[in-house]
Protein backbone atom coordinates (compact mmCIF):
# COMPACT_ATOMS: atom_id res chain seq x y z
CA UNK A 1 0.00 0.00 0.00
CA UNK A 2 3.15 2.39 -0.36
CA UNK A 3 2.50 5.76 -1.82
CA UNK A 4 -1.28 5.49 -1.91
CA UNK A 5 -1.69 9.20 -1.11
CA UNK A 6 -0.63 9.56 -4.21
CA UNK A 7 -2.80 7.83 -6.75
CA UNK A 8 -5.18 9.75 -8.97
CA UNK A 9 -8.56 9.37 -8.22
CA UNK A 10 -9.34 7.92 -11.55
CA UNK A 11 -7.03 4.93 -11.05
CA UNK A 12 -9.52 2.51 -9.88
CA UNK A 13 -7.49 0.98 -6.43
CA UNK A 14 -8.95 -2.86 -5.82
CA UNK A 15 -8.62 -5.00 -2.72
CA UNK A 16 -7.93 -8.82 -3.40
CA UNK A 17 -9.97 -10.56 -0.65
CA UNK A 18 -9.40 -14.61 -0.54
CA UNK A 19 -7.22 -17.72 -0.35
CA UNK A 20 -3.44 -16.78 -0.06
CA UNK A 21 -1.83 -20.00 -1.25
CA UNK A 22 -2.57 -21.00 -5.13
CA UNK A 23 -1.39 -17.61 -5.84
CA UNK A 24 -5.13 -16.45 -7.72
CA UNK A 25 -4.21 -13.04 -7.64
CA UNK A 26 -1.12 -13.12 -10.21
CA UNK A 27 -3.36 -13.89 -12.69
CA UNK A 28 -5.78 -11.04 -11.37
CA UNK A 29 -3.06 -9.10 -11.62
CA UNK A 30 -1.60 -9.64 -14.64
CA UNK A 31 -4.75 -9.93 -16.28
CA UNK A 32 -6.35 -6.66 -15.33
CA UNK A 33 -3.79 -4.03 -15.79
CA UNK A 34 -4.64 0.14 -14.99
CA UNK A 35 -5.27 -0.88 -11.56
CA UNK A 36 -3.70 -0.50 -8.34
CA UNK A 37 -4.09 -3.58 -6.06
CA UNK A 38 -3.73 -3.94 -2.62
CA UNK A 39 -2.24 -7.26 -1.94
CA UNK A 40 -2.46 -9.00 1.45
CA UNK A 41 -0.11 -11.38 0.84
CA UNK A 42 2.36 -8.83 0.26
CA UNK A 43 2.33 -7.47 4.11
CA UNK A 44 4.44 -10.10 5.40
CA UNK A 45 3.18 -9.70 9.21
CA UNK A 46 2.41 -12.93 11.26
CA UNK A 47 0.63 -11.55 14.55
CA UNK A 48 -3.64 -11.97 13.71
CA UNK A 49 -3.77 -8.00 15.34
CA UNK A 50 -1.44 -6.79 12.79
CA UNK A 51 -2.70 -8.30 9.70
CA UNK A 52 -6.28 -7.71 10.64
CA UNK A 53 -5.03 -3.88 10.98
CA UNK A 54 -3.23 -4.26 7.33
CA UNK A 55 -6.28 -5.73 5.94
CA UNK A 56 -8.85 -4.04 7.06
CA UNK A 57 -7.14 -0.46 6.25
CA UNK A 58 -6.61 -1.66 2.68
CA UNK A 59 -10.63 -2.60 2.55
CA UNK A 60 -10.75 1.26 3.88
CA UNK A 61 -8.52 2.51 1.27
CA UNK A 62 -9.62 0.51 -2.01
CA UNK A 63 -12.68 1.54 -4.09
CA UNK A 64 -13.71 -1.86 -4.58
CA UNK A 65 -12.82 -5.82 -2.72
CA UNK A 66 -12.58 -8.29 -5.34
CA UNK A 67 -13.03 -11.81 -3.13
CA UNK A 68 -12.04 -14.90 -4.69
CA UNK A 69 -12.98 -18.07 -2.57
CA UNK A 70 -11.95 -21.35 -4.09
CA UNK A 71 -13.20 -24.40 -3.43
CA UNK A 72 -9.83 -25.46 -0.89
CA UNK A 73 -10.32 -22.76 1.03
CA UNK A 74 -11.38 -23.96 4.54
CA UNK A 75 -13.71 -21.53 5.41
CA UNK A 76 -13.62 -18.21 4.25
CA UNK A 77 -13.44 -16.57 7.37
CA UNK A 78 -10.54 -13.13 6.25
CA UNK A 79 -12.91 -13.10 3.04
CA UNK A 80 -16.14 -12.48 5.43
CA UNK A 81 -14.71 -9.89 7.71
CA UNK A 82 -13.20 -7.95 4.63
CA UNK A 83 -16.49 -8.21 3.11
CA UNK A 84 -18.06 -7.20 6.18
CA UNK A 85 -15.99 -3.93 6.61
CA UNK A 86 -16.22 -3.42 2.71
CA UNK A 87 -20.00 -3.36 2.80
CA UNK A 88 -20.45 -1.49 5.91
CA UNK A 89 -18.07 1.47 4.59
CA UNK A 90 -19.38 1.60 1.17
CA UNK A 91 -17.44 -0.42 -0.99
CA UNK A 92 -18.12 -1.85 -4.51
CA UNK A 93 -17.78 -5.93 -4.27
CA UNK A 94 -17.32 -8.82 -6.61
CA UNK A 95 -17.60 -12.35 -5.15
CA UNK A 96 -16.19 -15.18 -7.56
CA UNK A 97 -17.19 -18.53 -5.81
CA UNK A 98 -15.66 -22.12 -6.91
CA UNK A 99 -18.83 -23.93 -7.71
CA UNK A 100 -17.11 -26.80 -6.14
CA UNK A 101 -16.44 -24.83 -2.77
CA UNK A 102 -17.40 -27.01 -0.03
CA UNK A 103 -18.70 -24.55 2.66
CA UNK A 104 -20.97 -23.24 -0.11
CA UNK A 105 -24.85 -23.93 1.98
CA UNK A 106 -22.85 -22.11 4.97
CA UNK A 107 -21.60 -18.77 3.03
CA UNK A 108 -24.96 -17.03 2.49
CA UNK A 109 -24.43 -13.91 3.87
CA UNK A 110 -20.93 -13.37 2.47
CA UNK A 111 -22.38 -13.90 -0.99
CA UNK A 112 -25.19 -11.39 0.16
CA UNK A 113 -22.75 -8.61 0.67
CA UNK A 114 -21.83 -8.49 -3.21
CA UNK A 115 -22.67 -6.28 -5.47
CA UNK A 116 -21.87 -8.43 -8.15
CA UNK A 117 -21.15 -12.44 -7.97
CA UNK A 118 -19.99 -14.88 -10.56
CA UNK A 119 -18.52 -18.35 -10.57
CA UNK A 120 -14.89 -19.69 -11.65
CA UNK A 121 -16.02 -19.75 -15.38
CA UNK A 122 -16.24 -16.31 -15.21
CA UNK A 123 -12.77 -15.55 -13.01
CA UNK A 124 -10.29 -12.46 -13.34
CA UNK A 125 -10.86 -10.23 -16.34
CA UNK A 126 -14.47 -10.44 -17.01
CA UNK A 127 -15.59 -10.21 -12.96
CA UNK A 128 -13.20 -7.27 -12.34
CA UNK A 129 -13.55 -5.23 -15.29
CA UNK A 130 -17.17 -5.18 -15.04
CA UNK A 131 -16.80 -3.76 -11.15
CA UNK A 132 -14.58 -1.07 -12.39
CA UNK A 133 -16.97 -0.11 -15.10
CA UNK A 134 -19.71 0.27 -12.07
CA UNK A 135 -17.61 2.43 -9.98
Amino acid sequence: MKNLSLISASVPVVYLAGGMKSGWQDAVIKAVPGVIFIDPRQHGLSEEPDYTAWDLAGVERCDLVFGFMEEDNPGGAGLAVEFGWGARAGKHIILVEAEAYAQKRYFGMVRALANQRFDTTAFGVTPLGAGIRAL
